[in-house]
């Protein structure tokens, strides 16, 4: 299976594994339009906050190969409309990822 056109090949040495921190920029600046994406997507009154979590957040990234993940809070249960709106729009996000890992996005209420 070919990567698309889009994903760079980068080298990364053995034991030089990126935190949220010292993350690639163009990473960074995916995640926050990433957030601010889903913040605009969801009823602003329900957004909570999207948190990042996984190896990005723990410090152990490594972009040939690792994903991203990021959990999203909301106040209210998303309507099935929401949802598919939600999901289109990971799924366009994921088309436009830059590493090769996907992406992973779980959304929870804040009562829970």
């Amino acid at each position: 299976m070919t990567q698309p056109d889009h994903l760079v090949q980068y080298r990364h040495e053995r034991g030089h594994a990126q935190s949220w921190d010292s993350a690639d920029e163009d990473v960074r600046a995916f995640v926050d339009a990433w957030v601010d994406r889903l913040a605009t997507e969801l009823t602003p009154s329900d957004f909570v906050g999207g948190y990042l979590h996984g190896s990005l957040a723990t410090g152990s990234f490594y972009r040939p190969k690792s994903d991203i993940d990021i959990l999203f809070v909301v106040e209210q249960p998303l309507t099935p409309e929401r949802r598919q709106d939600v999901a289109l729009s990971m799924c366009d996000l994921s088309d436009r990822r830059l590493q090769v890992g996907d992406l992973e996005m779980s959304v929870l209420r804040r009562a829970h």
